[in-house]
C-alpha cells in the first residue's frame, strides 16, 4: 500500500465518520459499537461480538444494526443472522436470519446515506425491546452470504437507544 492509498483511505474513514456522527445527532443512543473490516471484507466465519451493559429494566429500547458499505458491494441485499444473549446466558432473542436491502434492486440506488461510494445503512433489529435484568447482554452477528469472504462489507455495528 502506498503512502497515497494510506492517506486517501485515512481521510475516507474520517469523512465516513463524520457523516456517521452527523447523520445520529439527537439521538438518545445510550451504546453504539462497531466493527471495522481492514481488507473491506467481512468472512463467513467472522462472528461480529457486541458486549453492552444495561442499568434501566424500566424502559423500552431499540436495538439497531449498523452496516458500512462500498459502491463495489456486488449484491443489492445482506443477509445476516443475530443472537441476543442476556445476562446468566439467557437467550433474549433467538437466532434468526434477516435480510436488509442495501441498493435498490431495480435501480441500484444505495439505501444507505453517504458520500463518495461509502455507505452508512441503519435499520432497526429489535424495536419495544424490553430487558428485563439489570448485566451483561451480548449481540453476536454474522453474514450468511454464499460469498466468502463478502467483498464490499467495510464494517458492522450496533446502537442501542430508548424507544
Amino acid at each position: 500500500m502506498s503512502n497515497k492509498d494510506a492517506v486517501k483511505g485515512f481521510f475516507c474513514f474520517v469523512l465516513g465518520l463524520g457523516l456517521f456522527l452527523l447523520v445520529h445527532s439527537g439521538c438518545d443512543r445510550i451504546v453504539e459499537d462497531h466493527r471495522s473490516f481492514s481488507s473491506r471484507s467481512w468472512h463467513v466465519d467472522s462472528v461480529q461480538t457486541f458486549v453492552f451493559h444495561i442499568a434501566e429494566t424500566q424502559k423500552e429500547y431499540c436495538l439497531k444494526i449498523n452496516i458500512r458499505y462500498g459502491r463495489d458491494y456486488p449484491f443489492y441485499n445482506l443477509y445476516t443472522r443475530q443472537i441476543l444473549i442476556g445476562p446468566a446466558e439467557k437467550v433474549i432473542r433467538p437466532e434468526e436470519r434477516r435480510e436488509w436491502i442495501l441498493f435498490e434492486e431495480k435501480t441500484g440506488v444505495p439505501n444507505g446515506k453517504g458520500l463518495g461510494g461509502e455507505y452508512f445503512f441503519h435499520a432497526p433489529l429489535y424495536e419495544n425491546l424490553s430487558l428485563q435484568d439489570t448485566g451483561k447482554y451480548v449481540l453476536r452477528i454474522r453474514h450468511t452470504m454464499r460469498e466468502n469472504p463478502l467483498e464490499g462489507i467495510e464494517g458492522v455495528g450496533m446502537s442501542l437507544l430508548y424507544q
